[in-house]
């Protein structure tokens, strides 16, 4: 008698492998079936009529759909509609990111991040804000609730949701407001330097970091803590591409004395870490109350950046100083209480618990038992250090979207509805975060620029870093007044340029101390005032050109600290002569900017891993500390002789020249590594690319390269077509951080709309419209409607 053989007890590895990749193979045979039925904007017309909503539907080549009702309800019910079907995805992992569910779905991987948005408790926050709104805009954002649940209701969940097979939970008014804090959330990482300037406080031997003691234990061990804290936020930040560095935007706006038309125009292309889909949906809706065209955010149901029949707008962030970490003390006798400036109060505490779902595929895998949290908050802010067991004090993040009713939401409606500067500034009032450079036009040939955002009046010297919550100096004294935020109305220069460079308040006001490096600016102004001597009138086309200059101001300006330091000459005389030579310019046919990026960023791990490393041997803290370090800090600290070139570990003391020659060498062995030992191939194409990974399906076998998107020739963090990198070893620079719009306004009587996005319309990878939009991204092309 033969004897039967179980395969699945006998060859457990290999049984599991299969049934894997069997389920896999089925999953994505289950999502090209789906994926080749979408429904066409007819249907959708005839799906409204049946609910009741009286529209008319049009899309053009690109997938982007004109809605035309008699009222805001309709328009803004089947924006949700149409949200829904292109990017249901992306609204519930949008969700279950804001409120710390993430594991619920997709398992243990992200459990970090939720903890981390728990401890936040964005929730609570964004319950508030919808009841301190007011009743019309709280109107719009139901009826854009309706309109998703009536898409999942008529149509089921989308077909990234079939992989993990969750039911549908209604789309609630908090859930849009939730998308606006994380908008917020993206654009405000303040308390990250503060982090990093306290871990490196001290280390210096000179002035420029303060050493006066805010805290009553900045030890040592504090500093490990911090770093331990650090880690886990940047962890964060790689996980969910929220909090980058260089998160900002270019935007400039020309006034009709020096455009081709006569009539102003403006331009907008806001940087952020890319994902696909896109946080962006080009939309144009038409009602009774307004005409509007522009980029509207997943989550939301209004117009983010664009135009009505009046007026245009556009923004930067402003990296404005909203944000402060601040160290409370414990009662000795009673831990539910911490000290303030008037005496003991309560913490404000709350239990959660985060259901983890078993790793993919789940029917393989053991689910996991919920994860219980106590949740701590003071009146400064929540508490985000419990995860970290070796802090002794915790340490609250005090940040103006969390302070009281944030009526963003609101104010950015009623900008939809401007029809004047008057009304353009009255708008934005009420506006909290995250702070922006609004740059404003109108039809009738005027333009302007407008700060926004609540921005805490200090009555302490500002020293970026944390606070001690029992000291009476800690506390805001409110907000700057809205009439005293930097503002500007047709200038005589006949332009404004915003690209998060400094901002100065007319009142002396402090606003901040973290600029984006100004090359950005000085090029875009380089430009326009070409434009303006020579006499050339700007148009469309010129306006697209310069969003796509890839001028690098500073790449200049080093190859003059080298000829200071004497660098040049020590050297290979071929590589100081291209030096010499170079304008600049990123896609410049040599060398030098492959090896300008490489030195730099050798020259920055040379000049800081040493004070960094003490503290913590993560190479992705690292990683993150010297990506924030502009050029221009960098330029300074070598024309200065700094005393950070000099490596604290060492017996030598090194000088700003000593570290240029090893970080030249290191960058030329990184490049020969990465081409060959031929200079001549070390161009900056053959090491860089683009890389825009999937929200789901990124790094996951079958799934990325369907899923993720790619190209190349692009800039660096200080050109105006922007790009931000992380470096690996083996396949070179990498960049999924960029321009992840452009757009650009003719404010003529038709109204001009020329725009592209990095991405497309629809979440589908079998749609044209999954990528269209990229292809002319590509191109460097624009899109007019």
């Amino acid at each position: 008698m033969v004897e039967r053989v179980n395969v699945l007890k006998k060859y457990p590895v290999i049984s599991r492998f299969l049934i894997l990749f069997l389920l896999i193979l089925i999953g994505l045979a289950v999502l090209l079936i789906q994926f080749g039925y979408r429904t066409s904007i007819d249907q959708d017309s005839k799906q409204l009529a049946e609910l009741g909503v009286h529209v008319s539907l049009s899309e053009n080549s690109a997938g982007v759909p004109t809605i035309s009702a008699d009222s805001e309800h309709d328009v803004y019910f089947t924006t949700g509609f149409l949200h829904a079907k292109e990017r249901l995805g992306q609204l519930v992992m949008q969700r279950a990111l804001a409120r710390g569910n993430l594991s619920e779905i997709l398992g243990r991987g992200h459990l970090q991040s939720d903890i981390w948005m728990r401890r936040l408790r964005l929730v609570d926050s964004a319950s508030l804000d919808a009841q301190s709104m007011d009743a019309e805009a709280k109107r719009s954002l139901q009826a854009y609730a309706d309109g998703i649940n009536a898409w999942v209701e008529l149509n089921g969940v989308s077909q990234e949701l079939l992989l993990v097979a969750k039911e549908f939970q209604p789309w609630q008014i908090e859930d849009s407001l939730l998308t606006q804090k994380l908008f917020a959330l993206n654009l405000s990482v303040n308390y990250v330097s503060e982090m990093e300037n306290l871990i490196l406080e001290s280390t210096r031997s000179d002035e420029r970091v303060s050493s006066s003691n805010h805290l009553h234990n900045n030890s040592v061990e504090t500093k490990l803590a911090f770093s331990q804290l650090l880690e886990m936020q940047q962890n964060f930040t790689e996980s969910t591409g929220l909090g980058e560095f260089g998160v900002g935007s270019n935007a400039w706006v020309v006034s009709g004395k020096h455009t081709a038309s006569g009539a102003p125009l403006l331009a907008n292309d806001p940087h952020l870490a890319m994902t696909v889909p896109s946080m962006w949906f080009a939309i144009e809706q038409q009602h009774a109350k307004s005409h509007i065209k522009g980029m509207s955010i997943i989550g939301l149901p209004i117009v983010v950046f664009g135009a009505n029949e009046y007026v245009a707008w556009g923004g930067t962030n402003m990296l404005a100083d909203t944000q402060d970490l601040v160290v409370e003390q414990v009662h000795p006798a009673s831990p539910k209480q911490y000290q303030t400036a008037d005496g003991w109060a309560y913490f404000d505490s709350i239990e959660a618990e985060i259901r983890v779902n078993a790793d993919f595929p789940a029917g393989l895998n053991k689910p996991f038992e919920p994860i219980k949290l106590k949740i701590r908050k003071t009146h400064n802010g929540p508490i985000i250090s419990d995860s970290i067991a070796v802090f002794d004090a915790p340490v609250a993040m005090r940040w103006t979207s969390l302070q009281g009713a944030d009526l963003s939401y609101q104010s950015l409606y009623k900008l939809n509805y401007a029809s004047n500067w008057e009304a353009f500034r009255e708008a934005l009032s009420t506006y909290k975060a995250p702070a922006l450079n609004f740059l404003y036009a109108d039809k009738l040939g005027n333009i302007g620029y407008q700060a926004a955002g609540a921005i805490p009046l200090r009555d302490s010297p500002v020293e970026g870093l944390p606070l001690a919550g029992w000291q009476s100096g800690s506390e805001w004294q409110g907000y700057i007044p809205f009439t005293e935020l930097p503002s500007s109305y047709n200038p005589p220069s006949g332009y404004i340029v915003s690209a998060n460079d400094e901002v100065v308040s007319p009142q002396g006001h402090y606003l901040s101390n973290e600029w984006a490096d100004p090359s950005r600016a000085m090029r875009i102004k380089e430009l326009l005032e070409f434009y303006i001597s020579t006499g050339k009138k700007m148009d469309v086309n010129d306006a697209r050109i310069m969003q796509l200059d890839t001028v690098d101001l500073n790449g200049k300006q080093f190859t003059e600290v080298l000829r200071q330091l004497g660098a040049l000459s020590k050297i290979p005389q071929h590589l100081a002569v291209d030096f010499e030579s170079w304008d600049g310019d990123m896609m410049a046919d040599s060398p030098i900017p492959a090896l300008y990026i490489s030195w730099m960023r050798n020259l920055k791990l040379a000049i800081f891993s040493d004070e960094m490393l003490r503290f913590s041997n993560s190479s992705g803290l690292l990683a993150g500390y010297i990506n924030r370090q502009t050029s221009a800090n960098i330029y300074q600290l070598l024309i200065a002789n700094d005393p950070y070139c000099n490596n604290i570990n060492t017996p030598k003391t090194e000088t700003c020249l000593d570290i240029l020659m090893s970080s030249f060498d290191s960058a030329s062995a990184e490049l020969s590594d990465l081409t060959g030992e031929n200079s001549e191939d070390w161009r900056w194409v053959n090491i860089s690319n683009r890389l825009i990974p999937h929200l789901m399906f990124n790094r996951v076998p079958f799934f990325e390269d369907l899923y993720n998107l790619k190209g190349d020739k692009i800039g660096s963090y200080d050109t105006i077509n922007v790009a931000g990198y992380r470096f690996d070893k083996f396949g070179g620079y990498e960049s999924a951080f960029g321009a992840s719009f452009r757009q650009v306004y003719e404010l003529t009587p038709k109204l001009g709309w020329h725009y592209t996005i990095a991405g497309g319309q629809t979440a589908n990878p079998m749609d044209k419209h999954y990528d269209d939009l990229y292809q002319v991204y590509l191109r460097g092309e624009l899109l007019s409607h």
